[in-house]
C-alpha cells in the first residue's frame, strides 16, 4: 500500500456519473488508502469529496462523505498497518476486535488494517484518515491492541496536536516541492 513516492491527488464523486460514483470511490479511497469494502447507505445519494495524499510510510485522506458502510472483509486483511480516524463532523459507529463504540464530533479512533471490521457513518461526516505501517511506530507503541476501538475524546491535548500538524500536509504548496 505505501510505498517511497509522494502522491497528492484531489477527488469529487461530482465528476462521475450518479451510478459510477461509488465505484470511483471504492477504487480511490477503498482501495488506493484503505483496503475496504464501502457500500453507501440505503436510499441516499452518495457524494465524496476528498485529497489524497500517500507520502513514504504514511497514507492520508481527509474531506467529506455521505453516510456510508466501511467494511473490511477477511479477503482484503494484508498487512497490519494503523488506520486513525479522525471524526470532524458526524457521528461514526466503529466495529472492530469485538468492540463497538461511537465516536463523535472532534473524536478520534484507533483501527487496524489487520482485523476484520469497519467503520459506519449515518450521516455526512467531514473526516480525516491517515495510515501508517505498524513496524514505523512499533518502538514507541506500548499495547496497541488496548488503545484500537476506544473514542479518543475531542479535547485530548495529543489529539488537538495532530490536527495542527493536519494542516501542514494539507499545504498542497509546501507538499509540491519534494525537498520539503
Amino acid at each position: 500500500m505505501l510505498d517511497s513516492h509522494i502522491l497528492n491527488m484531489r477527488f469529487s464523486t461530482a465528476m462521475y456519473a450518479d451510478a459510477d460514483r461509488i465505484e470511483a470511490w471504492r477504487e480511490y479511497f477503498g482501495r488506493a488508502i484503505c483496503e475496504l469494502d464501502i457500500e453507501p447507505l440505503a436510499g441516499r445519494d452518495f457524494q465524496s469529496n476528498a485529497v489524497l495524499r500517500m507520502l513514504p510510510g504514511l497514507g492520508m485522506a481527509s474531506g467529506t462523505c455521505s453516510g456510508a458502510h466501511y467494511w473490511r472483509p477477511r479477503r482484503l486483511l494484508r498487512n497490519d498497518d494503523l488506520l486513525f480516524v479522525v471524526n470532524h463532523t458526524g457521528t461514526d459507529h466503529a466495529d472492530m476486535l469485538g468492540r463497538q463504540t461511537i465516536v463523535g464530533p472532534g473524536e478520534a479512533v484507533l483501527l487496524t488494517a489487520g482485523e476484520i471490521g469497519g467503520v459506519t457513518n449515518k450521516s455526512g461526516t467531514r473526516f480525516t484518515t491517515f495510515r501508517v505501517q505498524r513496524a514505523l511506530l512499533a518502538p514507541a507503541l506500548n499495547n496497541v491492541e488496548m488503545a484500537m476501538v476506544h473514542p479518543i475524546p475531542a479535547d485530548n491535548e495529543a489529539l488537538q496536536l495532530l490536527l495542527n500538524y493536519i494542516s501542514v500536509l494539507e499545504d498542497t504548496v509546501a507538499l509540491a516541492d519534494p525537498d520539503v
